[in-house]
């Protein structure tokens, strides 16, 4: 399945946190093969039982108010921020990570909340998409 990518302007993190985990859980259930709308809710169901990954790029204030409302629907948070401590994100209970590839290698969804800079341009691209999970 090909990427869906969306680009949020909003002026607070709360209102950005929401619109990524809205778009998240619905792309979750519209991903789903089945044609039944209760098998696809059994499937949404599963997936957040089985530990759905999603991975943040830059983990401040919009990606700590993504990490939390994610983890109400049973995500599991990996981040990618070097210039954060592990200790900040262990404490949040989020799993640390040193590699931006290795993190995209594990997730299921990615949330990307680095500002635009020229050491983030291009940051993340089709390559590295493509690294994802085929899921």
């Amino acid at each position: 399945m090909p990427a869906k990518l969306v680009h949020v302007l909003v002026s607070n993190p709360i209102s950005a946190s929401s619109s990524v985990c809205q778009r998240g859980q619905s792309w979750a259930r519209c991903s789903s093969s089945a044609a039944d709308p209760v098998d696809r809710h059994e499937q949404v169901a599963e997936a957040r039982r089985l530990g759905t990954t999603l991975g943040l790029v830059s983990y401040g204030n919009v990606a700590r108010a993504t990490m939390r409302r994610a983890k109400g629907f049973g995500f599991h948070i990996l981040a990618y921020d070097p210039y954060v401590s592990e200790l900040a994100m262990t404490a949040d209970g989020v799993e640390p990570m040193t590699s931006l590839v290795e993190m995209l290698e594990r997730c299921d969804y990615v949330s990307i909340h680095a500002p635009m800079n020229p050491g983030t341009y291009h940051l993340i691209g089709e390559a590295e998409l493509a690294r994802m999970k085929p899921n």
